[in-house]
């Protein structure tokens, strides 16, 4: 079930939420790469009261360059974390449950971005269980299609 507030992938490229374009190589293994080192960066800090915050934002951005590095291997430029969300859906066919999680997720981001929110120490290991998640189930797949 599509969460609510998401529509369909082709309705962001109508609205020109999401740009049509050639396929671009370089910007998606620089996306894949640099979500797995900002994943790497933040274990080193750990997660406790003082950084779940930092560690939940900056996890949020890795597993958004995931999604966004097979947008562009697909000719796509996102404009909006919708689309992200709606591509995760319509084009990679995330399970309802991983894709609820990444929307709750965005929503949270966005909340600690314009309204100052806080994230929980708990908050920050879920969404490291989704990046490992996600990186497992996509590393190969990317390997294979930049190959």
């Amino acid at each position: 079930m599509r969460p609510e507030g998401v529509d369909d992938f082709n309705s962001y490229i109508d609205r020109g939420k999401v740009n049509k374009k050639k396929e671009d190589i370089p910007t998606a293994k620089s996306l894949f790469f640099k979500a797995k080192r900002k994943f790497d960066n933040m274990e080193k800090l750990g997660i406790d009261k003082e950084t779940s915050s930092d560690y939940f934002e900056n996890l949020y951005e890795s597993v958004k360059m995931l999604i966004q590095s097979f947008m562009e291997l697909d000719g796509y430029h996102p404009y909006s974390h919708e689309a992200i969300v709606a591509y995760s859906i319509d084009i990679l066919g995330l399970e309802d449950a991983v894709v609820n999680r990444l929307n709750r997720f965005r929503k949270m981001r966005n909340d600690m971005i314009y309204r100052g929110d806080i994230a929980t120490e708990n908050e920050a290991r879920d969404i490291k269980e989704l990046f490992i998640e996600l990186w497992g189930r996509f590393e190969q797949n990317f390997e294979e299609r930049i190959s």
